[in-house]
């Protein structure tokens, strides 16, 4: 093997003398670049999470307003008996958007009456339920109900997936 002569000796080490300092410094522009791209981002979201969320609170009161038609023409043809509330719960199971986009139904007691997702849990009573922030879901939840209305943030582990996720 011959050996490196004197020039291309100079050559490496100029070159090497060159690309340490852009070495030291790519790792601070990789973060550097991140951090903003993060800070736009997290500035973006900020700005378009109120119209997010008043878009989703008038789907949320579009589709109560069809349950509650779906309920009364179940009344006006059936009455109000056992078997029409069946009906009426067996309608409302079906008016299922996407995974997690859903009814679901409480009598003021807090017994689950209907739940797509958690059918486990209908028939038993959820009042004490917290969620991991320690609202009391369903007591607030009547309660709005009781005051004609409204909505209640609270966070929900997804049946589907098992995450938790932020709730209206």
């Amino acid at each position: 093997m011959r050996p490196i002569s004197k020039t291309w000796r100079s050559t490496l080490t100029m070159l090497a003398t060159m690309a340490a300092p852009l070495l030291l410094v790519l790792p601070a522009m990789y973060f550097y670049v991140k951090a903003d791209v993060n800070a736009i981002a997290e500035d973006q979201v900020a700005k378009f999470k109120p119209m997010v969320t008043e878009a989703h609170k008038e789907g949320l009161k579009n589709t109560v307003k069809i349950a509650q038609k779906v309920i009364a023409h179940v009344r006006k043809q059936r009455g109000d008996t056992p078997e029409a509330r069946t009906e009426a719960l067996a309608l409302l199971r079906q008016m299922d958007a996407d995974k997690d986009y859903y009814l679901f139904v409480y009598n003021l007691q807090g017994v689950s009456l209907m739940h797509p997702r958690l059918g486990n849990w209908e028939g038993t009573s959820r009042w004490s339920h917290k969620d991991p922030n320690g609202v009391l879901v369903i007591q607030r939840l009547i309660e709005a109900a009781m005051l004609g209305g409204g909505y209640v943030n609270y966070v929900f582990e997804r049946p589907q997936t098992k995450l938790l996720a932020d709730k209206l």
